[in-house]
């Protein structure tokens, strides 16, 4: 969801102007916004589905490695915040 919501600012960005508003118009600007959206959140997407299927899966062998995973982030600064950003869907651009 909070992917969605930081997307929205790009597709306010896109938008015309009301004196230009008009259903082609808009359709126009959607599927330049969807081209350029796609390319910029699909490794974001497939990054959480990947984190989400791990967590159904979650037996003692990803638990371990998760908490390792965990430990090394916390050594490094910046890839913690990374991996925080990413995970809450804010690591877009």
């Amino acid at each position: 969801m909070n992917t969605t919501i930081k997307c929205i600012d790009e597709l306010v960005k896109l938008l015309p102007e009301y004196t230009d508003f008009n259903k082609q118009r808009v359709a126009e600007v959607l599927e330049i916004y969807q081209k350029k959206m796609q390319g910029e959140i699909s490794h974001l997407l497939q990054s959480n589905h990947k984190m989400g299927l791990a967590m159904d899966k979650f037996d003692r062998k990803s638990k371990i490695a998760e908490i390792k995973k965990y430990v090394e982030l916390e050594q490094d600064q910046e890839k913690g915040i990374n991996y925080r950003m990413n995970s809450a869907g804010y690591g877009v651009f």
